[in-house]
């Protein structure tokens, strides 16, 4: 009778400290499948009553095993810093909420998207020469974005090389009008070292460096 009461006090006692720990929270923005999410987005959901702090973590997969942001906040919301998101790369992100009791469970898994565009093909906005721009960040790990500008349309050749010379990924190849684009590069797959990118027109040619490090 003895163990039976001891263990009915410690269950109670378990099952009132699990229900004071916080709901999941309920995320509101950027909107799920948001494609138009800046460079730095503010990262928002609903306060949870008796939450001390909220558990915020964003990552390339929906496993969260590629985690590139994740922080501690005791507000409920968190504005990421410039030099993560990058174009055209997915970003998972979700949020638990904790107090003096414990982690509740996570919210639910949502994602957003930096898209790339394309400046209007006008007069005023036309590029009047070729470029080639540093690619941004650099060092990087593992996207970097590509940027280069064209004159006049054309077909266009962008890629990837490794330190000896070997192609690892083809990010254009295909007729573009004129315009400034940019392009994602994501090493994910690849070992840290020195890698070039070559830009290819009819009338123009450029090649730079970058430095992948892991």
């Amino acid at each position: 009778m003895r163990t039976f009461l001891i263990i009915f006090l410690f269950t109670v006692l378990l099952l009132k400290s699990y229900a004071q720990v916080p709901a999941a929270p309920v995320l509101i923005s950027p909107p799920n499948y948001t494609f138009g999410a800046s460079y730095s987005p503010d990262l928002q959901w609903q306060n949870i009553s008796g939450a001390d702090s909220f558990y915020v973590m964003v990552a390339l997969d929906t496993n969260f095993t590629n985690i590139v942001y994740s922080t501690t906040t005791p507000i409920n919301h968190q504005q990421m810093p410039l030099g993560i998101v990058v174009i055209n790369v997915a970003y998972y992100w979700k949020v638990r909420a904790s107090n003096s009791f414990g982690a509740g469970p996570y919210s639910l898994r949502w994602v957003f998207l930096k898209e790339a565009t394309a400046v209007s093909n006008t007069e005023e906005n036309t590029p009047k020469f070729f470029k080639l721009s540093n690619n941004y960040p650099n060092p990087f790990n593992p996207n970097t974005v590509l940027s280069y500008q064209l004159p006049v349309a054309g077909f266009i050749s962008l890629k990837v090389y490794d330190a000896i010379g070997n192609e690892v990924q083809t990010l254009v190849n295909e007729k573009q009008n004129a315009g400034s684009y940019s392009v994602n590069f994501n090493a994910a797959s690849l070992p840290s070292g020195i890698y070039f990118y070559k830009l290819v027109t009819d009338k123009f040619s450029e090649t730079k460096k970058m430095i992948l490090i892991k």
